[in-house]
């Protein structure tokens, strides 16, 4: 076999196994193993110039893993601006633009979320018939809902809300369900739909989630709730 071809074939065979393993870390993110992936593409990069789709991937992963680690950092902001000048020239979103939407989000402006839904709806109606997408599509309108909670823009908040409720009882997701009905509580004044949410989680074992939702409780709602509760 003429080396040069043997050396092409061999480069697919390793890019092709990179982006398995990185459609594989995005799907259910770890920490170690997107860190694992990251130090291998670099080692190919060195390696191997111009390679645009790993490069796409090692910028994809290094805000991932910085997200991850420090949300809010500078560095975080500035990676999730970069990305998203990229994502907003596409006429369409795929299912990795999505789930790297997961990430981001929380660096967008309040006032651009609802262009962002507009988009995000035309995104989804290709994956229509794929059921994980839902899953997908509940963490963004989740996370547009906690946005919304913080901004206290409860009608906008209100809206997205019973969208999240809809897709937890698809999905038969107790955990997901419950964070919807806490925040719908919160939204709507309703002590009986707070606890009733809070119970949920607390019935599903969710205890990270359970603290969290409690934290939303007393920050966007009421700070002594927990405390007339008793």
């Amino acid at each position: 076999m003429n080396f040069i071809i043997f050396v092409n074939i061999t480069k697919w065979i390793l890019v092709r196994n990179y982006f398995s393993e990185y459609y594989q870390v995005i799907s259910s993110p770890n920490l170690e193993e997107m860190k694992t992936l990251l130090s291998k593409c670099q080692i190919y990069l060195d390696e191997v110039q111009n390679d645009i789709p790993i490069e796409h991937a090692v910028k994809e992963l290094t805000i991932f893993i910085e997200v991850i680690e420090n949300q809010f950092s500078d560095k975080a902001q500035a990676l999730a601006e970069e990305l998203w000048k990229e994502l907003e020239k596409r006429d369409q979103w795929f299912l990795s633009d999505l789930r790297l939407l997961v990430m981001i989000i929380f660096h967008f402006p309040v006032d651009s979320l609802e262009m962002l839904r507009q988009r995000l709806v035309k995104s989804l109606n290709k994956y229509t018939d794929y059921r994980p997408i839902q899953s997908i599509h509940y963490s963004i309108l989740a996370n547009m809902t906690r946005m919304y909670l913080e901004a206290n823009k409860k009608d906008a908040c209100l809206c997205l809300i019973q969208e999240c409720l809809d897709l937890a009882k698809i999905l038969k997701r107790y955990d997901l369900l419950g964070v919807a009905q806490v925040r719908l509580g919160i939204v709507n004044e309703d002590h009986a739909m707070i606890n009733k949410g809070l119970s949920l989680l607390e019935s599903t074992d969710e205890s990270r989630l359970l603290r969290e939702m409690k934290r939303e409780v007393s920050d966007y709602y009421q700070a002594d709730f927990f405390e007339t509760e008793d």
